[in-house]
């Protein structure tokens, strides 16, 4: 019996000694937990950094303006309107009465509105084939003047090309303020003439382009210039113009009431020829009464 007790006694101790040890573990084993919880609480994690893609700044194209060149001017000296190899070459002036001025037909009369040039002397026109030339490059065309024994012909310069001397004509005529941009066509007006194979197109300073219709003894060309400026057109003679021969001579201006050294009819072999009058130096605004 007291073995019994004894016995119960160890176990009751063996019991409460395994007792200890569980509920010591137990608690080592929460206060372990609750220490993790609390480093856990206290270590700070550093925060996931999201990266966002910034996108490459798009340049904006700054607009340009388009620049538009300039057209080059270019000014040209008018050649003789006959062909040099009839005869010598040089122009002889019959009569000089284009307007100079602003064109009005109803003040063309038998001396006024009209330029005539003869042949060079020696140049025999009815056994000569071209002697009338092209004095510049340009685009010829014919025209009916109403002259039923002959055709016109209409030589239009090219763009942006001007005759050598514009600026002292425009203020022969009386132009105080000539601004070049203000002229939209410029011409060289032929009448009395039987064109060639040309009728139409562009030609080459010199080249060959009619023949001359011949009244009486009179060989001779109507020739002048035609300038629209300022949508006015006006009519000039080419004698305000300086004229390069092909033998180098340079016939000058007459803008000073001077035929300079050009060759009146006068002092030519036209100078008995009827109807001469000696006409030959060009006046401003010239029209008829």
């Amino acid at each position: 019996m007291i073995r019994n007790v004894y016995l119960s006694k160890r176990m009751i101790m063996k019991r409460s000694n395994l007792l200890f040890i569980f509920l010591l573990s137990a608690c080592t084993t929460t206060q372990s937990a609750s220490n993790n919880t609390l480093l856990s609480l206290n270590t700070t994690i550093p925060p996931t950094v999201t990266q966002t893609s910034t996108p490459e700044p798009t340049e904006t194209p700054v607009p340009t303006s388009t620049i538009i060149p300039t057209p080059e001017l270019e000014f040209v000296i008018f050649g003789s309107p006959f062909n040099p190899n009839c005869g010598d070459g040089v122009p002889i002036i019959w009569s000089n009465d284009s307007q100079n001025g602003p064109f009005k037909p109803d003040k063309i009369g038998e001396h006024w509105g009209h330029m005539d040039m003869m042949v060079p002397e020696g140049c025999e026109a009815n056994e000569f084939t071209g002697e009338v030339i092209a004095p510049a490059n340009g685009t010829i065309n014919t025209y009916d003047y109403g002259d039923p024994a002959s055709i016109g012909y209409h030589l239009s310069l090219p763009d942006n090309t001007f005759p050598e001397g514009i600026f002292e004509v425009f203020e022969f005529t009386g132009v105080t303020d000539f601004d070049i941009s203000g002229v939209s066509r410029i011409i060289i007006d032929f009448g009395h003439l039987d064109p060639l194979n040309v009728v139409s197109g562009f030609v080459t300073k010199g080249q060959p382009i009619a023949d001359i219709i011949e009244y009486g003894n009179h060989q001779k060309i109507g020739y002048q210039i035609k300038i629209w400026y300022k949508g006015v057109e006006y009519m000039l003679s080419p004698t305000l113009f300086p004229t390069l021969l092909s033998s180098g001579t340079n016939l000058e201006p007459m803008i000073d009431n001077t035929s300079k050294n050009w060759t009146c009819a006068i002092d030519s072999y036209a100078k008995n020829f009827e109807n001469n009058v000696n006409d030959c130096i060009p006046e401003r605004h010239d029209y008829k009464p």
